[in-house]
Protein backbone atom coordinates (compact mmCIF):
# COMPACT_ATOMS: atom_id res chain seq x y z
CA UNK A 1 0.00 0.00 0.00
CA UNK A 2 2.99 2.52 0.95
CA UNK A 3 4.62 1.65 -2.35
CA UNK A 4 1.40 2.17 -4.30
CA UNK A 5 0.67 4.68 -2.48
CA UNK A 6 3.77 6.64 -3.39
CA UNK A 7 3.85 5.69 -6.88
CA UNK A 8 0.40 7.48 -7.69
CA UNK A 9 0.10 9.59 -5.02
CA UNK A 10 0.19 12.47 -8.01
CA UNK A 11 -0.86 10.98 -11.08
CA UNK A 12 1.24 9.69 -13.48
CA UNK A 13 5.05 10.53 -14.37
CA UNK A 14 4.56 12.68 -17.27
CA UNK A 15 2.02 14.58 -15.71
CA UNK A 16 3.95 14.76 -11.91
CA UNK A 17 7.63 16.03 -14.12
CA UNK A 18 5.49 18.44 -16.11
CA UNK A 19 3.98 20.00 -12.96
CA UNK A 20 7.51 19.80 -11.02
CA UNK A 21 9.27 21.46 -14.01
CA UNK A 22 6.53 24.58 -13.81
CA UNK A 23 7.49 24.83 -10.18
CA UNK A 24 10.93 24.72 -10.98
CA UNK A 25 11.11 27.44 -13.55
CA UNK A 26 8.92 29.83 -11.53
CA UNK A 27 11.38 29.77 -8.50
CA UNK A 28 14.46 30.07 -10.92
CA UNK A 29 12.84 33.24 -12.48
CA UNK A 30 11.73 33.99 -8.96
CA UNK A 31 15.39 34.26 -8.12
CA UNK A 32 16.36 36.16 -10.94
CA UNK A 33 14.23 38.71 -10.12
CA UNK A 34 14.60 38.77 -6.91
CA UNK A 35 18.63 39.12 -7.17
CA UNK A 36 18.28 41.76 -9.58
CA UNK A 37 15.93 43.69 -7.07
CA UNK A 38 18.29 42.78 -4.07
CA UNK A 39 21.18 44.45 -6.36
CA UNK A 40 19.21 47.50 -7.12
CA UNK A 41 18.97 48.20 -3.20
CA UNK A 42 21.99 47.97 -2.72
CA UNK A 43 23.20 50.17 -5.34
CA UNK A 44 20.70 52.65 -4.64
CA UNK A 45 21.75 52.64 -0.62
CA UNK A 46 25.67 53.43 -2.04
CA UNK A 47 24.35 56.36 -4.39
CA UNK A 48 22.72 57.99 -1.29
CA UNK A 49 24.95 57.61 1.10
CA UNK A 50 27.86 58.50 -1.44
CA UNK A 51 29.45 62.34 -0.59
CA UNK A 52 28.72 64.61 -3.37
CA UNK A 53 31.10 67.00 -1.72
CA UNK A 54 28.57 69.38 -0.30
CA UNK A 55 25.17 69.34 1.69
CA UNK A 56 22.24 69.55 -0.10
CA UNK A 57 20.29 69.06 2.88
CA UNK A 58 18.52 72.40 4.12
CA UNK A 59 20.21 73.72 0.68
CA UNK A 60 18.18 76.14 -2.00
CA UNK A 61 18.34 78.57 -4.60
CA UNK A 62 16.52 81.38 -5.19
CA UNK A 63 16.33 82.36 -9.07
CA UNK A 64 15.18 85.66 -9.74
CA UNK A 65 15.10 88.17 -12.85
CA UNK A 66 15.77 92.06 -13.47
CA UNK A 67 14.31 94.19 -15.94
CA UNK A 68 16.74 94.28 -19.51
CA UNK A 69 19.22 96.84 -19.42
CA UNK A 70 19.57 96.79 -15.81
CA UNK A 71 22.48 99.19 -15.30
CA UNK A 72 25.73 97.74 -15.17
CA UNK A 73 27.42 100.82 -12.31
CA UNK A 74 24.95 100.04 -10.19
CA UNK A 75 25.06 96.34 -10.12
CA UNK A 76 26.99 95.89 -6.77
CA UNK A 77 24.82 98.31 -4.91
CA UNK A 78 21.84 96.19 -6.26
CA UNK A 79 23.30 92.31 -5.33
CA UNK A 80 24.32 94.03 -2.16
CA UNK A 81 20.46 95.05 -1.70
CA UNK A 82 19.02 91.70 -2.62
CA UNK A 83 21.17 89.58 -0.87
CA UNK A 84 20.41 91.94 2.17
CA UNK A 85 16.69 91.38 2.12
CA UNK A 86 17.31 87.57 1.61
CA UNK A 87 19.06 86.99 4.43
CA UNK A 88 16.81 89.24 6.76
CA UNK A 89 14.11 86.27 5.67
CA UNK A 90 12.99 84.26 8.82
CA UNK A 91 14.28 81.18 8.11
CA UNK A 92 16.59 81.75 6.07
CA UNK A 93 20.21 81.06 8.29
CA UNK A 94 22.31 81.99 5.54
CA UNK A 95 22.87 83.43 2.31
CA UNK A 96 25.19 84.02 -1.01
CA UNK A 97 25.25 84.74 -4.49
CA UNK A 98 25.72 82.02 -6.72
CA UNK A 99 23.50 79.13 -8.27
CA UNK A 100 23.24 75.54 -7.33
CA UNK A 101 26.57 73.53 -7.66
CA UNK A 102 27.02 71.95 -11.06
CA UNK A 103 24.67 73.92 -13.41
CA UNK A 104 26.28 76.82 -14.76
CA UNK A 105 29.02 75.08 -17.63
CA UNK A 106 31.77 76.74 -18.99
CA UNK A 107 32.71 75.91 -22.72
CA UNK A 108 36.64 76.71 -23.82
CA UNK A 109 39.01 77.03 -24.75
CA UNK A 110 41.34 77.18 -21.70
CA UNK A 111 44.86 77.61 -21.75
CA UNK A 112 47.69 77.59 -18.42
CA UNK A 113 50.63 80.08 -18.09
CA UNK A 114 53.56 78.15 -19.10
CA UNK A 115 57.42 78.66 -18.92
CA UNK A 116 57.45 79.43 -22.59
CA UNK A 117 54.08 81.18 -22.85
CA UNK A 118 50.28 80.44 -23.08
CA UNK A 119 50.04 76.46 -23.37
CA UNK A 120 46.19 75.60 -24.97
CA UNK A 121 44.66 72.37 -22.74
CA UNK A 122 42.86 70.21 -23.57
CA UNK A 123 39.74 70.65 -21.95
CA UNK A 124 35.85 71.36 -23.30
CA UNK A 125 34.06 72.14 -20.17
CA UNK A 126 34.32 73.26 -17.33
CA UNK A 127 31.67 73.92 -14.85
CA UNK A 128 32.57 77.93 -13.65
CA UNK A 129 29.92 80.06 -11.62
CA UNK A 130 29.76 83.31 -10.68
CA UNK A 131 29.38 83.09 -6.54
CA UNK A 132 30.41 85.95 -3.68
CA UNK A 133 33.29 84.78 -0.93
CA UNK A 134 30.58 83.21 1.66
CA UNK A 135 29.38 80.87 -1.22
CA UNK A 136 31.59 77.72 -0.16
CA UNK A 137 30.52 78.41 3.57
CA UNK A 138 26.80 78.08 2.78
CA UNK A 139 26.75 75.07 0.41
CA UNK A 140 29.58 73.60 2.72
CA UNK A 141 32.08 72.88 0.01
CA UNK A 142 35.56 73.11 1.92
CA UNK A 143 38.83 75.11 1.07
CA UNK A 144 41.43 72.57 1.18
CA UNK A 145 44.16 75.21 0.37
CA UNK A 146 44.30 79.15 0.25
CA UNK A 147 41.34 81.69 0.46
CA UNK A 148 38.09 82.57 -1.19
CA UNK A 149 37.34 86.19 -2.65
CA UNK A 150 38.93 89.52 -1.40
CA UNK A 151 35.64 90.80 0.03
CA UNK A 152 37.04 93.82 1.15
CA UNK A 153 38.59 94.92 -2.82
CA UNK A 154 35.81 93.49 -5.26
CA UNK A 155 37.95 95.42 -8.14
CA UNK A 156 40.76 93.61 -7.24
CA UNK A 157 38.91 90.45 -6.81
CA UNK A 158 38.03 90.25 -10.17
CA UNK A 159 41.16 88.38 -12.05
CA UNK A 160 41.12 85.79 -8.94
CA UNK A 161 40.19 82.40 -9.25
CA UNK A 162 39.15 79.46 -6.90
CA UNK A 163 39.64 75.61 -8.26
CA UNK A 164 38.42 72.44 -7.17
CA UNK A 165 40.93 69.76 -6.62
CA UNK A 166 40.52 67.46 -9.53
CA UNK A 167 41.02 70.36 -11.77
CA UNK A 168 43.91 71.64 -9.79
CA UNK A 169 45.73 67.82 -10.29
CA UNK A 170 44.44 67.86 -13.85
CA UNK A 171 46.38 71.13 -14.77
CA UNK A 172 49.37 71.77 -12.51
CA UNK A 173 50.10 67.72 -11.62
CA UNK A 174 52.67 67.77 -9.08
CA UNK A 175 52.53 71.15 -8.11
CA UNK A 176 51.14 73.88 -6.05
CA UNK A 177 48.11 75.65 -7.91
CA UNK A 178 47.86 78.94 -5.33
CA UNK A 179 49.71 81.27 -7.92
CA UNK A 180 49.49 79.75 -11.11
CA UNK A 181 46.93 81.71 -13.62
CA UNK A 182 45.02 80.44 -15.82
CA UNK A 183 42.88 81.74 -19.27
CA UNK A 184 39.50 81.45 -20.18
CA UNK A 185 38.43 82.57 -23.37
CA UNK A 186 39.67 83.08 -26.53
CA UNK A 187 40.39 86.64 -28.76
CA UNK A 188 40.78 89.89 -26.84
CA UNK A 189 38.67 89.79 -24.26
CA UNK A 190 40.37 86.66 -22.73
CA UNK A 191 41.84 87.78 -18.92
CA UNK A 192 44.74 85.67 -17.34
CA UNK A 193 43.17 84.89 -13.74
CA UNK A 194 45.40 84.06 -10.55
CA UNK A 195 44.08 80.92 -8.39
CA UNK A 196 44.07 82.03 -5.15
CA UNK A 197 42.55 79.40 -3.47
CA UNK A 198 41.23 75.29 -4.01
CA UNK A 199 38.43 73.82 -2.89
CA UNK A 200 36.92 70.00 -2.56
CA UNK A 201 35.61 68.47 -5.32
CA UNK A 202 32.31 68.24 -5.78
CA UNK A 203 31.27 64.90 -7.84
CA UNK A 204 27.98 63.31 -8.54
CA UNK A 205 28.41 60.11 -8.06
CA UNK A 206 28.28 57.62 -11.34
CA UNK A 207 29.08 60.48 -13.50
CA UNK A 208 31.94 60.79 -15.32
CA UNK A 209 34.02 63.15 -17.45
CA UNK A 210 34.70 66.77 -17.48
CA UNK A 211 30.97 67.93 -17.40
CA UNK A 212 30.30 69.20 -13.82
CA UNK A 213 33.04 67.75 -12.28
CA UNK A 214 35.59 69.94 -12.78
CA UNK A 215 34.90 73.15 -11.19
CA UNK A 216 36.24 76.71 -11.21
CA UNK A 217 34.86 79.62 -9.26
CA UNK A 218 35.11 83.49 -9.95
CA UNK A 219 33.86 86.39 -7.65
CA UNK A 220 29.97 87.99 -8.81
CA UNK A 221 32.57 91.34 -9.62
CA UNK A 222 33.99 89.50 -12.25
CA UNK A 223 30.01 89.17 -13.83
CA UNK A 224 28.82 91.15 -16.42
CA UNK A 225 26.09 91.52 -15.17
CA UNK A 226 23.75 90.98 -12.02
CA UNK A 227 24.16 87.91 -10.78
CA UNK A 228 20.36 87.25 -10.24
CA UNK A 229 20.70 83.27 -8.67
CA UNK A 230 21.44 83.21 -4.22
CA UNK A 231 22.14 80.30 -2.38
CA UNK A 232 20.28 80.09 0.64
CA UNK A 233 20.54 77.61 3.53
CA UNK A 234 17.18 77.56 5.62
CA UNK A 235 15.81 75.62 8.88
CA UNK A 236 13.17 73.51 8.02
CA UNK A 237 11.43 73.30 4.42
CA UNK A 238 12.22 75.86 1.82
CA UNK A 239 9.28 75.49 -0.09
CA UNK A 240 7.75 76.40 2.89
CA UNK A 241 9.69 79.87 3.01
CA UNK A 242 8.24 80.39 -1.22
CA UNK A 243 6.22 83.37 -0.10
CA UNK A 244 8.14 85.17 2.22
CA UNK A 245 10.99 84.76 0.09
CA UNK A 246 8.89 86.16 -2.66
CA UNK A 247 8.08 89.16 -0.34
CA UNK A 248 12.10 90.12 0.96
CA UNK A 249 13.10 89.52 -3.25
CA UNK A 250 10.17 92.02 -4.43
CA UNK A 251 10.68 94.32 -1.55
CA UNK A 252 14.36 95.00 -1.58
CA UNK A 253 13.94 97.88 -3.98
CA UNK A 254 15.90 96.46 -6.96
CA UNK A 255 13.41 95.61 -9.36
CA UNK A 256 13.53 92.42 -9.07
CA UNK A 257 10.94 89.22 -9.54
CA UNK A 258 10.62 86.29 -8.34
CA UNK A 259 11.03 83.45 -9.82
CA UNK A 260 11.43 80.29 -8.46
CA UNK A 261 12.92 78.20 -5.32
CA UNK A 262 14.80 74.79 -6.32
CA UNK A 263 15.88 72.46 -3.31
CA UNK A 264 19.54 71.20 -3.89
CA UNK A 265 18.36 67.73 -2.50
CA UNK A 266 15.87 67.30 -4.96
CA UNK A 267 17.87 68.15 -7.63
CA UNK A 268 20.80 66.05 -6.54
CA UNK A 269 18.03 62.83 -6.43
CA UNK A 270 16.41 63.56 -9.70
CA UNK A 271 20.12 63.25 -10.96
CA UNK A 272 21.67 60.26 -9.33
CA UNK A 273 18.78 58.40 -8.00
CA UNK A 274 15.78 58.82 -10.28
CA UNK A 275 17.22 56.29 -12.97
CA UNK A 276 18.22 53.59 -10.29
CA UNK A 277 14.97 53.90 -8.42
CA UNK A 278 13.01 53.34 -11.55
CA UNK A 279 14.80 50.25 -12.52
CA UNK A 280 14.21 49.44 -8.41
CA UNK A 281 10.27 50.22 -8.70
CA UNK A 282 10.43 47.50 -12.09
CA UNK A 283 12.29 44.79 -11.15
CA UNK A 284 10.61 45.36 -7.43
CA UNK A 285 7.19 44.71 -8.89
CA UNK A 286 8.41 41.81 -11.52
CA UNK A 287 10.08 40.28 -8.66
CA UNK A 288 6.58 40.58 -6.19
CA UNK A 289 4.58 39.12 -9.11
CA UNK A 290 6.91 35.99 -9.55
CA UNK A 291 7.60 35.41 -6.03
CA UNK A 292 3.81 35.28 -5.59
CA UNK A 293 3.49 33.12 -8.62
CA UNK A 294 5.43 30.79 -7.07
CA UNK A 295 4.90 30.56 -3.42
CA UNK A 296 1.03 30.13 -4.92
CA UNK A 297 2.18 27.68 -7.59
CA UNK A 298 4.50 25.53 -4.28
CA UNK A 299 1.36 25.64 -2.12
CA UNK A 300 -0.75 24.39 -5.08
CA UNK A 301 1.23 21.36 -5.94
CA UNK A 302 2.12 20.77 -2.25
CA UNK A 303 -1.53 20.51 -1.51
CA UNK A 304 -2.59 18.53 -4.14
CA UNK A 305 0.18 15.81 -3.33
CA UNK A 306 -0.82 15.54 0.59
CA UNK A 307 -4.65 15.28 -0.91
CA UNK A 308 -3.04 12.43 -3.19
CA UNK A 309 -0.93 10.62 -0.35
CA UNK A 310 -3.90 11.13 2.40
CA UNK A 311 -4.34 7.03 2.47
CA UNK A 312 -0.68 6.62 2.54
CA UNK A 313 -0.50 9.08 5.26
CA UNK A 314 -2.70 7.39 7.23
CA UNK A 315 -1.21 4.28 6.91
CA UNK A 316 1.75 5.66 8.08
CA UNK A 317 0.14 6.97 11.34
CA UNK A 318 -1.28 4.00 11.85
CA UNK A 319 1.88 2.06 11.88
CA UNK A 320 3.59 4.22 14.41
CA UNK A 321 4.71 7.01 12.36
CA UNK A 322 5.53 10.23 14.49
CA UNK A 323 4.24 14.00 13.21
CA UNK A 324 7.87 15.04 12.46
CA UNK A 325 8.13 11.97 10.30
CA UNK A 326 5.49 13.35 8.19
CA UNK A 327 6.19 16.52 8.24
CA UNK A 328 9.55 15.59 6.75
CA UNK A 329 7.70 13.66 4.22
CA UNK A 330 6.10 16.97 3.14
CA UNK A 331 8.57 19.14 3.55
CA UNK A 332 10.74 16.97 1.24
CA UNK A 333 8.77 17.09 -1.80
CA UNK A 334 8.72 21.09 -0.79
CA UNK A 335 12.72 20.96 -0.58
CA UNK A 336 13.21 18.98 -3.87
CA UNK A 337 11.49 21.88 -6.00
CA UNK A 338 12.98 24.76 -4.04
CA UNK A 339 16.74 23.13 -4.04
CA UNK A 340 16.26 22.63 -7.81
CA UNK A 341 14.44 25.60 -8.49
CA UNK A 342 17.39 27.70 -6.73
CA UNK A 343 20.35 26.00 -8.59
CA UNK A 344 19.14 26.84 -11.74
CA UNK A 345 17.70 30.20 -10.95
CA UNK A 346 21.07 31.15 -9.42
CA UNK A 347 22.62 29.79 -12.74
CA UNK A 348 20.80 32.32 -14.38
CA UNK A 349 20.94 34.87 -12.21
CA UNK A 350 24.82 35.43 -12.45
CA UNK A 351 24.51 35.67 -16.09
CA UNK A 352 21.23 37.87 -16.37
CA UNK A 353 22.41 40.48 -13.57
CA UNK A 354 25.20 41.54 -15.83
CA UNK A 355 22.69 42.96 -18.21
CA UNK A 356 22.52 45.53 -14.80
CA UNK A 357 25.68 46.93 -14.70
CA UNK A 358 24.93 50.41 -16.41
CA UNK A 359 22.55 50.67 -13.21
CA UNK A 360 24.56 49.65 -10.19
CA UNK A 361 27.22 51.77 -8.44
CA UNK A 362 29.86 50.59 -6.11
CA UNK A 363 28.20 46.70 -6.08
CA UNK A 364 29.58 43.86 -8.79
CA UNK A 365 26.65 42.01 -10.64
CA UNK A 366 27.46 39.14 -8.07
CA UNK A 367 27.17 40.99 -5.15
CA UNK A 368 27.02 37.42 -2.80
CA UNK A 369 25.18 39.68 -0.34
CA UNK A 370 22.39 40.29 -2.96
CA UNK A 371 22.20 36.75 -4.22
CA UNK A 372 22.19 34.95 -0.79
CA UNK A 373 19.51 37.77 0.40
CA UNK A 374 16.87 36.57 -2.84
CA UNK A 375 17.92 32.52 -1.96
CA UNK A 376 16.76 33.23 1.85
CA UNK A 377 13.50 35.11 0.93
CA UNK A 378 12.72 32.68 -1.70
CA UNK A 379 13.26 29.88 1.05
CA UNK A 380 11.43 31.83 3.69
CA UNK A 381 8.56 31.95 1.12
CA UNK A 382 8.73 28.33 0.17
CA UNK A 383 8.41 27.22 3.41
CA UNK A 384 5.38 29.45 4.50
CA UNK A 385 3.79 28.25 1.29
CA UNK A 386 4.56 24.82 2.76
CA UNK A 387 3.16 25.52 6.02
CA UNK A 388 -0.50 24.90 5.60
CA UNK A 389 0.03 21.61 3.46
CA UNK A 390 2.09 20.52 6.39
CA UNK A 391 -1.01 21.45 9.05
CA UNK A 392 -2.78 19.25 6.91
CA UNK A 393 -0.87 16.14 6.69
CA UNK A 394 -0.29 16.37 10.64
CA UNK A 395 -4.40 16.52 10.68
CA UNK A 396 -5.43 13.78 8.64
CA UNK A 397 -7.14 10.75 10.91
CA UNK A 398 -5.74 7.39 10.09
CA UNK A 399 -8.89 5.46 10.51
CA UNK A 400 -10.49 8.34 8.04
CA UNK A 401 -8.03 7.97 5.60
CA UNK A 402 -8.25 3.98 5.54
CA UNK A 403 -12.02 4.38 4.39
CA UNK A 404 -10.87 6.93 1.52
CA UNK A 405 -11.26 5.20 -1.87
Amino acid sequence: MLRTGGRTSVGSGAARRLRNGLIVAEIALSLVFLAGAGLLVRSFIALARTPIGYDPIGLAAIFTTFPPGTAAPGRVATEAALIGAVRATPGVREAALGGLPQTNVQTGPFAVDGPTGPQPIDLAFCEMPFVSPDYFRVARIPLVQGRTFDASDPAAATDELVVNQALARRLWPGRNALGARLRVGGGATARWLTVVGVAGDIHLPGTTGDLFNLQMYRPTSAASEVVSTMLVRVSGRATELVPALKQAVEGAGVSATFERVLRADAIVHRRILARPRFALAVFGVIAAIALAVCAAGLYGIIAYAVSQRTREIGVRVALGAEPMAVARLVLADSGRLVLAGAALGLVVAVAATRALASFLYQVRPTDPAALGGAILLLVVVALIATLVPVRRALRIDPIDALRTD
